[in-house]
């Protein structure tokens, strides 16, 4: 039996670290300026890192964005770059662009304090961090793959033309035709007319 404790934390030592030494803030200046985030994100910015910007914790990002709120704002901070670019995509918005993508492999970090010497420890400890990580793969895989199959279908399911609209449609070319057949009609009846006038002048 392990003993010691658990500590989670959302990011990884070595994420923090990258993003302390300027991965955000090397292209983005944040100090003053207004960006929402996540809810519940604010206190671990604040916390970790020296961005100097004005928070706002936001509880719903799809809402923000069909509200258009996000005009106070000038930036936001998403933690999911698939969520956002769909976000900007799906509502055809001009204004929002994707500015930076920090991409870093982070797992839900977990740290154990207590004697763990032994390789049947290390080898437990190896097979747990791999179970955590695989179980975040499958679970950003299984929501990728729902988003997909999601646009998949809203594309399939469009709705076909409805009777009514078919009749429209062939009354419409009908209507067409017959006008195209009547100028027929009447250029051949013209040319006709000129053909005996042309013989009456000629005698």
């Amino acid at each position: 039996m392990l003993e010691g404790t658990v500590l989670t934390t959302v990011f990884s030592a070595r994420l923090t670290a990258d993003l302390t030494a300027g991965e955000i803030g090397y292209d983005l200046n944040l100090l003053g300026k207004r960006v929402g985030v996540p809810l519940g994100m604010e206190t671990f910015l604040i916390k970790e890192f020296n961005f100097g910007a004005d928070f706002e914790e936001l509880e719903d990002f799809h809402d923000l964005i069909d509200s258009h709120k996000y005009s106070s704002l000038e930036y936001l901070l998403f933690f999911d770059y698939d969520m956002a670019s769909d976000l900007i995509k799906k509502r055809r918005i001009n204004d929002l662009k994707i500015e930076k993508n920090i991409a870093h492999e982070f797992s839900v970090g977990m740290s154990l304090t207590g004697d763990f010497g032994t390789k049947e420890d290390e080898s437990f400890l190896a097979c747990w961090r791999r179970e955590i990580v695989d179980d975040y793969e499958i679970e950003k895989a299984t929501r990728r793959h729902a988003r997909k199959a999601k646009k998949k279908e809203q594309a399939s399911t469009k709705q076909p033309l409805d009777s009514s609209t078919w009749v429209i449609i062939i009354s419409v070319l009908f209507v067409v035709l017959g006008m195209t057949a009547a100028i027929v009609r009447q250029y051949r009846w013209l040319k006709a007319q000129n053909m005996v006038a042309g013989r009456v002048d000629s005698s």
